[in-house]
């Protein structure tokens, strides 16, 4: 097996889909690359099992042939190499020095062609044992839009819950209806929902009609591959999604479970309100967060006829205050809510003006774009 590739190019593709690949497992295989070459072209695969990608990018001088190599290790020869073009060249490696993997073991020889480039060893694997990555050609594949999906994933990914207590809540939902998707990210205490219409028709459901729930690992690693993409085709195959780009494949098993429908969850109707500008009131949160306390960032809100007052306040450290105008609809209300929820909401966002809306100071907070009907968010109040 020998390839030529550019050193950026490589980089990249490296960087793409390494997270795939566990630092930390009791299956040592899976903190391993797989790479395989064909005509002009090297294929490398990640996976944890439970989602995989496979990337392709060009070659040259290649001989066929497939291996697998540290990921960690390739990525950091790949980024410290000081050489424009790596040429990667397999010799068997002596049996008596190889590392039990229950595999034949090689060398790659890993070189730059320029002078000052230092010359690599890599220990290398066969890829019999490694997860093969296999894609239903007669499967249907949906197409949308790259950027549209890039902005609904950037738009409720940071809603997704980091915790293992509610699995369901691990994943983003995604609901695709005639021509309409939806796209809701919750962890139980804040949710985002996001709705746009493809200009054909984009059916992501199971086989009983109900949405899918695709692993925040799994979302992640699509955001990576669709950077920069110009297509993308959306396949379901029993419990598993697919996803292709023009040189990339991701595979993912879904979550299992019901997702909590989120509409049933947004007020009717609301009791006050008031708009202000995104970044005015991202940049009042920021400030006042300085004497927020961990875990729940604590900053209360209340509001008066024309001003909008936050502030937070830390026993040990001081407090902090900041007043903001705005126009509100309704009675002055207090509440108070967490300041990382807020921030990571407004950071997603690229509208002007935002409005909040309330029931009453424990119900949730509705926030939502000016701009775009289809998108809402929720934040639950802390009560005081």
């Amino acid at each position: 097996m020998r390839f030529r590739v550019k050193k950026d190019e490589l980089q990249h593709t490296i960087s793409s889909i390494e997270a795939l690949a566990p630092k930390k497992t009791t299956q040592t295989i899976l903190s391993h690359i797989l790479l395989e070459t064909s005509e002009n072209e090297l294929i490398m695969t990640a996976s944890d099992m439970e989602s995989s990608a496979q990337v392709r990018m060009p070659a040259e001088d290649t001989e066929k042939g497939g291996l697998i190599v540290s990921a960690k290790k390739l990525s950091e020869i790949a980024h410290r190499i000081q050489a424009e073009e790596i040429i990667f060249d397999l010799s068997e490696e002596d049996p008596e020095e190889s590392i039990d993997l229950d595999e034949d073991r090689f060398m790659l020889n890993i070189s730059g062609i320029d002078k000052k480039a230092a010359r690599f060893t890599l220990s290398a694997g066969a890829p019999s044992n490694f997860p093969h990555f296999e894609m239903d050609p007669s499967m249907e594949m949906w197409q949308a839009d790259v950027a549209t999906i890039h902005e609904m994933i950037r738009k409720t990914v940071y809603a997704i819950s980091q915790e293992d207590n509610r699995y369901i809540y691990n994943g983003l939902c995604f609901f695709g209806e005639g021509n309409k998707l939806t796209v809701v990210g919750t962890d139980g205490r804040r949710l985002s929902a996001i709705t746009r219409e493809f200009s054909t028709n984009i059916e992501v459901k199971d086989a009983e009609g109900e949405p899918i729930v695709v692993h925040s690992k799994a979302v992640k690693q699509l955001e990576r591959l669709i950077s920069d993409a110009s297509k993308l085709g959306i396949g379901l195959s029993g419990r598993n999604v697919f996803f292709e780009t023009d040189n990339a494949k991701l595979s993912s098993r879904l979550i299992e479970g019901k997702f909590p429908d989120y509409k049933k969850i947004l007020p009717t109707q609301t009791n006050m309100e008031f708009e202000i500008s995104r970044e005015a009131f991202l940049d009042a949160i920021s400030q006042v967060m300085v004497m927020c306390e961990p875990p729940s960032y604590l900053v209360k809100l209340s509001t008066e006829a024309d001003t909008l007052h936050l502030a937070a306040h830390t026993p040990e450290y001081g407090s902090a205050s900041v007043e903001l105008p705005i126009s509100s609809i309704g009675d002055p209300l207090m509440t108070a809510f967490n300041a990382t929820f807020m921030t990571d909401l407004l950071n997603s966002l690229d509208c002007e003006t935002v409005k909040l809306q309330f029931v009453d100071p424990e119900r949730p907070i509705v926030i939502r774009d000016t701009s775009d009907p289809d998108f809402v968010s929720i934040v639950m109040p802390f009560r005081i």
